[in-house]
């Protein structure tokens, strides 16, 4: 929030060295530091990252998150996650916002660089 950007790749290598992994909440990476957030702008993979949680409250403006990552420990978290049981699909017209707002963060990249 106050601008500092942690050494992912060296977090990535501390994790794999020890045979663990991490989960980014990238909130406040994604659309700022680069369109895609940490991930593009540390220039990483998905395999170095296999959780990621993106709110979309923050740059995306709009309200609501996502988690992406592999098949395994996304079935993992419909299974586990009981707070998933209960909560409902975002409706049409957000969907739409946001969908209108990555839109917008990928066609004026002068708001990055202005930040």
């Amino acid at each position: 929030m106050e601008g500092n950007i942690a050494d992912l790749k060296s977090l990535v290598g501390f994790a794999q060295k020890n045979q663990t992994f991490i989960i980014l909440d990238d909130a406040h990476a994604l659309g700022v530091i680069s369109i895609r957030g940490s991930i593009e702008f540390h220039e990483l993979t998905n395999d170095d990252i296999p959780v990621l949680i993106n709110p979309l409250g923050k740059a995306i403006g709009i309200m609501g998150a996502f988690v992406s990552g592999s098949r395994d420990y996304m079935e993992y978290l419909v299974q586990k996650a009981r707070s998933y049981k209960y909560t409902t699909s975002l409706s049409p017209p957000i969907a739409c916002a946001i969908a209108k707002s990555i839109r917008i963060i990928q066609q004026e990249k002068w708001r990055q660089e202005k930040l």
